[in-house]
């Protein structure tokens, strides 16, 4: 008699937890998050409300700085409530650099004569402001 209440006892509590439990990362039917175009330059001040362009939940983590000092594709999971529950969102941005190396010299005039092979890249001194050795080549 005992193990059949200690059993009814586990079952109920069982389906009591299992009702409990969900899918963090399975948005809900009425939820929607619309999110930005989310291409930063390189070095740029962004947040994490810069990602999200519109939504109709609360977003728990928000206003934390992303770094974007490394180029490439990165996600960034946000947490968001939808009724008393909390839930989880991956968001995928990417940092660039769209910032073309400058020329430090580019306004002095170089005049090459016919048959000259010099090579150009070696009178002009230029710089990046992400790669630190860029290189110099010149067509046509």
């Amino acid at each position: 008699m005992c193990r059949v209440k200690l059993f009814s006892l586990f079952a109920i509590l069982f389906s009591l937890s299992a009702c409990s439990f969900y899918d963090m990362y399975e948005m809900p039917e009425d939820v929607y998050i619309n999110l930005n175009e989310n291409i930063f330059d390189v070095y740029s001040d962004v947040e994490t409300n810069d990602l999200i362009d519109e939504t109709n939940v609360e977003i728990v983590s928000i206003n934390n700085k992303i770094n974007t000092d490394i180029l490439g594709e990165y996600t960034y999971t946000i947490d968001y409530l939808y009724k008393k529950r909390k839930y989880k969102y991956d968001i995928i941005y990417k940092i660039v650099d769209t910032v073309e190396p400058i020329f430090i010299n580019s306004s002095n005039a170089v005049t090459i004569k016919i048959g000259d092979d010099s090579n150009l890249c070696d009178n002009i001194s230029f710089g990046d402001n992400y790669d630190n050795a860029p290189t110099c080549s010149i067509n046509g």
